[in-house]
């Protein structure tokens, strides 16, 4: 039961940068691939902030940013249909995980 209930907590994750980088106030709908590059921003800044403030954390940021890289891969081929039919806008979502690297 435990196992199952890991597989369907990890599943809901999974995809989770194609949704929220076409939803709310910054949406980016029309640019092909979006979530798939939003999550590959957020799993490198999620890494790297675990790697810095708390490195046991790279055990949970490391396998679910990998889910969502390949979940998005997956969604936005499937919607890419769509993001060539519609105009993209050239605003870019921050990522969940943003570092500051300048300072």
């Amino acid at each position: 039961m435990k196992f199952f209930l890991w597989l369907v907590m990890l599943s809901l994750l999974s995809a989770c940068s194609s949704i929220t980088s076409r939803v709310g106030e910054d949406s980016q709908v029309g640019k092909p691939y979006v979530g798939f590059e939003h999550s590959q921003t957020n799993a490198v800044e999620c890494s790297a902030v675990a790697f810095i403030g708390f490195p046991p954390a790279l055990l949970v940021t490391v396998p679910i940013g990998i889910l969502d890289i390949m979940g998005s891969a997956i969604l936005d081929t499937i919607l890419l249909p769509i993001d060539l039919a519609l105009e993209g806008s050239e605003k870019r979502k921050q990522g969940i995980c943003h570092a500051n690297w300048s300072q």
